[in-house]
């Protein structure tokens, strides 16, 4: 899971053109030792985080993405604690969370719910 993070991100980030389909093409197997299923990787999305923010450092993106990054990371670290009920993890995830370039709460297009969230990590486990 957690290396398909900034695939993904960085993949969508670098499209000209991406269209959704309504049907499958192809088939997502997990396996026992992937990280979704392991307490013992809930690290590697900090990593995950790092390598995207490394990637979009010297490139010329909108404000715009840089707030939908941060969302996308606020929604996989609460994703990541609730599957693992890991306090040491929150602590680290909102500490990143609180270096972050955009604050959430400040912004117009976020739904309360995640401002909210957001709010919650950065202001009282960082």
């Amino acid at each position: 899971r957690s290396q398909d993070v900034s695939f993904q991100f960085k993949a969508f980030l670098c499209a000209k053109n991406i269209v959704f389909l309504d049907s499958p093409l192809y088939y997502y197997r997990q396996n026992p030792h992937q990280s979704v299923k392991s307490k013992n990787k809930i690290y590697d999305i900090l990593d995950e985080f790092n390598l995207i923010d490394e990637f979009m450092k010297n490139l010329d993106f909108s404000d715009e993405i840089y707030v939908q990054k941060t969302l996308f990371e606020l929604k996989a670290y609460i994703w990541n604690f609730k599957r693992t009920k890991s306090f040491d993890f929150l602590k680290k995830a909102s500490k990143k969370l609180k270096c972050s370039k955009y604050n959430l709460t400040k912004e117009k297009n976020i739904k309360l719910k995640d401002k909210i969230k957001f709010f919650l990590l950065t202001n009282f486990l960082a």
